[in-house]
């Protein structure tokens, strides 16, 4: 049974975003960038380099819109990270 809200569509658009890291005890903000695999309107699926865990928060520049989005799940698949986040 889906427990979607909102229907995906598939997407592969490169992203730019910002996020805080714990790193070593201290705050650090890192700027990555992702591919979008899928989004719909509650959120999106992408994949990146960077080692996103749930309760990131992602500040996101896409089409010249700044947007905030959640990390809720991630897995690691061939070096990269693939993360599910809500708006």
């Amino acid at each position: 049974m889906e427990k979607r809200k909102y229907q995906r569509q598939s997407a592969s658009k490169e992203i730019s975003f910002t996020t805080s890291l714990l790193d070593f005890g201290e705050m650090r903000r890192v700027n990555g960038s992702a591919l979008t695999l899928n989004k719909s309107k509650g959120g999106a699926c992408i994949k990146t380099t960077i080692a996103l865990e749930p309760g990131h928060v992602l500040r996101i520049l896409s089409d010249s819109r700044m947007r905030v989005a959640v990390v809720k799940w991630t897995k690691i698949e061939d070096y990269y990270y693939i993360a599910g986040l809500k708006n």
